[in-house]
């Protein structure tokens, strides 16, 4: 639709509106095209994790003697053996001026340990507790804000990739848009309508899992019988 792309934000704010009506209505639908695009986007994930697997493990391993010359390259004596290369290698690369571990340095250990406890005994009187958990509650809000962003762009990107549409696509593609829009009123309009189909596909998911179960538990039985 090109009015998601519209200039106006009054424009951008009524389409969401329109569309509430139609998404409401055939809600069923869009939970099925939501639960389709996620499991269509798993799978591909999926496809391609294998396939980089497999890049991964055609890679041409290197030769003993690359191996050397890598092994000589970082300091290391060929003419010792690799644990006492290693020890050389390790002696050769401390600074003959490195201060050892004293006293002094337990003693700086100890104030650090004491601010760290001081800090955590602050965090937890009545004022530092109040702030904190607003602090957790942002921070909680700022994740799931992430996390929908994330599956949102998924869906355009998928959705965006294919030659044809049908209404309901075009539609669900527009409202992903408006859910990221840079007004922050329209972007949270169009947010709960694609929160709301996503909790019924939730449902409808978890029945037809349950469903499933209870279909094979049956068969079961039969066989045992």
């Amino acid at each position: 639709m090109k009015c998601t792309f519209d200039g106006s934000v009054l424009v951008r704010a009524e389409l969401v509106v329109a569309m509430q009506w139609f998404i409401i209505d055939f809600e069923n639908r869009f939970a099925s095209l939501s639960m389709d695009l996620n499991e269509k986007i798993e799978q591909r994930k999926f496809r391609e994790r294998k396939l980089s697997a497999g890049e991964q493990e055609m890679k041409p391993l290197r030769s003993i003697d690359e191996e050397d010359d890598a092994f000589v390259s970082r300091g290391y004596d060929r003419s010792l053996p690799r644990s006492a290369s290693r020890r050389r290698a390790h002696f050769l690369e401390t600074p003959l001026n490195s201060p050892r571990r004293s006293n002094s340095m337990n003693f700086v250990s100890g104030v650090v340990a004491d601010k760290v406890y001081a800090q955590w005994k602050s965090m937890f009187d009545t004022s530092s507790l109040n702030d904190f958990s607003t602090k957790l509650l942002a921070s909680t809000k700022e994740m799931r804000n992430e996390n929908f962003k994330h599956k949102a762009i998924k869906q355009i990107e998928f959705l965006g990739s294919k030659t044809f549409n049908d209404q309901s696509e075009r539609i669900w593609l527009s409202l992903l848009r408006l859910s990221l829009d840079p007004v922050n009123k329209i972007a949270e309009m169009a947010q709960v309508l694609i929160e709301h189909v996503d909790k019924l596909a939730t449902t409808r998911n978890e029945r037809k899992r349950k469903l499933n179960c209870v279909e094979r538990i049956s068969l079961g039985k039969v066989n045992v019988i």
